[in-house]
Parts: C-alpha cells; sequence; structure tokens
C-alpha cells in the first residue's frame, strides 16, 4: 500500500478503504494466527491482553475463545506454585482503555459500538488488570509500515495504553498484508510502535527494520 501526499485523515479513510476491499477474512486470519503462534507461542504463565475483533479487523474471537476455555488450566512454575496464562481484554472509557481479566467468554456483551466489552456489572476493581501487568499485547490497527508506525482510529487509545506497558513486554500487531504501507505518518512524542507485525504473508520484525532504518523513521524507502 502507498499511499503519499495525504494528510492524516486522509490517510486513515484511504487505508480502511482498503481494509474494506480485503476477501476471504476467516481464511487469512487463520493463516496470521498459524503464524502468531508458530512465531510467539502461548507462554504457560503470565497475561497477555488481545482486542476482541470487529468486523473487517483480523478475526480473534474464535481464538480468545479456544484460550479462555482451553487454557492448561495448572501449570507448575519454577517455584512450584501453580499458574496459567490469563487473558484481559480492553474496554473503552471516554478518555482510555481499561483491562478487564476475562475468565468466561458469556463475561462479553455487545457494546452500542458493537465492541464486546466485559458487561458493566463485573467491571469491579478485582477484575481489572494494569497494563504493566502484561506480557504479550496483541494490538489492532487501521494501517501500518514496516518500522512498526501504526495508524489508529484517531483516539488515541492504544498509544496510551502502551505507553504504560513495562519494558519487557512485547506488542505484536495483527494485520492483512493490504494494510502495510510503504511509510504512516506518526508523531514520535506521542504514538507507540509495534515490536512485530504479523500478517498473511509475513511476520515483520519491526524493532530489526527501526535498526536499519535508524530511530523511529517513516520508513520511506522500503
Amino acid at each position: 500500500m502507498v499511499l503519499a501526499n495525504m494528510n492524516k485523515k486522509e490517510f486513515r479513510k484511504h487505508a480502511l478503504e482498503l481494509r474494506g476491499q480485503v476477501t476471504g477474512h476467516e481464511e487469512k486470519s487463520s493463516v496470521i494466527w498459524k503464524q502468531l503462534l508458530a512465531r510467539f507461542p502461548w507462554p504457560n504463565e503470565g497475561w497477555i491482553c488481545s482486542y476482541v475483533d470487529i468486523k473487517p479487523e483480523v478475526i480473534t474471537r474464535p481464538y480468545l475463545r479456544e484460550l479462555v476455555s482451553g487454557f492448561p488450566k495448572h501449570q507448575a512454575s519454577r517455584d512450584g506454585e501453580r499458574q496459567k496464562t490469563q487473558l484481559a481484554v480492553p474496554y473503552c472509557l471516554p478518555q482510555h482503555l481499561e483491562l478487564f481479566h476475562l475468565q468466561d467468554w458469556s463475561e462479553l456483551t455487545a457494546s452500542h459500538w458493537g465492541l464486546q466489552e466485559p458487561a458493566r456489572h463485573l467491571r469491579l476493581p478485582e477484575r481489572l488488570v494494569a497494563p504493566t501487568h502484561i506480557d504479550l499485547f496483541i494490538v489492532p490497527g487501521v494501517a501500518f509500515d514496516r518500522c512498526g508506525n501504526r495508524l489508529g482510529y484517531g483516539k488515541g487509545y492504544y498509544d496510551k495504553l502502551l505507553s504504560q506497558r513495562k519494558r519487557s513486554s512485547v506488542a505484536i500487531a495483527l494485520a492483512f498484508q493490504v494494510q502495510i504501507a510503504n511509510a504512516v505518518p506518526f508523531d514520535p512524542s506521542y504514538d507507540i510502535p509495534m515490536d512485530y507485525i504479523v500478517t498473511e504473508h509475513e511476520v515483520i520484525d519491526c524493532r530489526t527494520e527501526r535498526g536499519a532504518n535508524g530511530p523511529r523513521t517513516m520508513c520511506s524507502d522500503v
């Protein structure tokens, strides 16, 4: 995807149109997940945060449902305690995202935007998860470049969330190949880059790309 001489609003509009033309969502999403899990197997413990897809994003729902219902219920940790991997899903507040510890798929309900979010009566302090607890973030987006620069939906929710992550965590975007642009506009003081992008064709190591192109470049030479 080559988008030149556009402002950010025009860039987002055109990128959304391109993504909306993608066909074979289920098949391509399945390939993306196979690539994701081959490169980044689910850990036996720790925290994963993932978006719950809305059309036409890369599908996550069936895979997250399997994780919630099919996680190994108990894994022996090195210190002998019994642990398992936990899943957190985001929900929207007016200015930011909160993370909810999802324990059963039935805890999700449709919001007025069509998002699948935890039922309001379950949003208790003991079910909230701090971004600093997350080991792996699975992130949506409108467009990306190979340096990991991300164009979101314009609210900055994920940039705010990822600005609070711990240094050891990994941020992985799921995208269709058509969403990979030659360059994505970004503000280095605010926008948070991805570590990896997984498409139906490849796994992009954005950290290596940034190293090859210099710190937070536009990847305009790609």
